[in-house]
C-alpha cells in the first residue's frame, strides 16, 4: 500500500513546456496548475512518490537540475517534507501543522475545512 504524498512544484515560466513534456512522457496527470508572468506551478495529489519509481526519479533528477529556478516539496500522509531543487528560493515554503487544525476563517471559504490536506486541495496557492 505505502504512503501518498502531495506534490508541489514550482519552476520558471521558460522551464514550463520542458516540464509538461516530461510529465507527459511518464504518465504523470496533474490535479491542479497555475501561472503568473514567473512562474509555472502545479500540484500532484496522493501519488506514491517513492525515488524507486522511474518517472518519479526523472522529474526530480529535473527539479535537482535548477540553481533559483525552481523546485519541488512533497508532503507525504505521516508528514514527512522532501524538497528538490531551490525551492526556497522560487518562495515555496512547507508548513508544519496538526491534524485536525482549526483554520482562521479569513484563509478559508468555508469553516467546514478542518483537515491540513483538505486546506491545501483547496488553496494550493497558499503553499506554492
Amino acid at each position: 500500500m505505502g504512503y501518498q504524498s502531495i506534490i508541489n512544484i514550482k519552476v520558471d515560466i521558460k522551464h514550463k513546456f520542458p516540464l509538461l513534456t516530461l510529465l507527459d512522457k511518464h504518465e504523470i496527470h496533474i490535479d491542479q496548475a497555475w501561472e503568473d508572468e514567473h512562474y509555472f506551478s502545479l500540484a500532484l495529489y496522493d501519488r506514491k512518490w517513492y525515488s524507486s519509481y522511474p518517472e518519479v526519479t526523472a522529474v526530480n533528477d529535473f527539479i535537482q537540475n535548477f540553481d533559483e529556478e525552481g523546485g519541488l516539496i512533497a508532503i507525504s500522509e505521516d508528514e514527512l517534507i522532501k524538497t528538490q531543487g531551490s525551492p526556497y528560493s522560487v518562495n515555496m515554503y512547507a508548513y508544519a501543522v496538526v491534524d485536525n487544525l482549526e483554520l482562521d476563517q479569513t484563509k478559508t471559504d468555508s469553516l467546514e475545512i478542518k483537515n491540513f490536506k483538505e486546506y491545501q486541495k483547496l488553496h494550493p496557492e497558499d503553499f506554492i
